[in-house]
């Protein structure tokens, strides 16, 4: 019987790290994170966050992914807007 899964190890585990910082006196919010597991799969999640008032944000964001667990890589981008 054949599945679509990837089969896990006894132990799965990855390392993540995230750099943010701000700009326009904390109006403008970039930040970056990397996501790395030891099969030699990668995540790099991106995004900008521009505050234009407390009740208006305008966030960016752009993921890639890539990797040798079977899966196919891909890259994928969205846009949204809060009130």
């Amino acid at each position: 019987m054949s599945t679509d899964f990837v089969d896990k190890k006894p132990v799965e585990w990855f390392i993540q790290s995230t750099m943010q910082t701000d700009y326009l006196h904390g109006k403008l919010e970039p930040r970056l994170t990397i996501v790395v597991n030891p099969r030699g799969t990668y995540a790099i999640p991106m995004s900008v966050e521009y505050r234009y008032t407390d009740n208006l944000l305008f966030d960016l964001r752009y993921t890639i992914r890539w990797g040798s667990s079977g899966r196919a890589s891909s890259a994928t981008a969205t846009r949204s807007r809060h009130a």
